[in-house]
């Protein structure tokens, strides 16, 4: 059964993207992250360069943390959904 739409959804407002965090100074984790972020992003791996940016977001220290931090595990371990 197809739908007949007559009118259409509201725009998608899409905010600016966030800034890139910096990592705590003294703060060893922060610097592990950072500096891997930095290989990643020479390697044009822009997602795994996201992925620190969150990681490094969700640290504890960060002002702008979030409730539960992230585990941590080898990128190896993530699993893909097969396509």
């Amino acid at each position: 059964m197809r739908i007949t739409r007559k009118t259409m959804d509201d725009p998608v407002f899409l905010g600016l993207p966030l800034t890139e965090p910096e990592p705590v100074p003294g703060c060893e984790r922060c610097a592990r992250l950072a500096a891997q972020r930095e290989q990643y992003r020479k390697a044009g791996d822009e997602t795994a360069v996201s992925d620190c940016n969150v990681w490094l977001r969700r640290h504890p220290t960060h002002e702008h943390r979030v409730l539960t931090p992230p585990r941590s595990r080898p990128r190896s371990a993530v699993r893909r959904p097969d396509r």
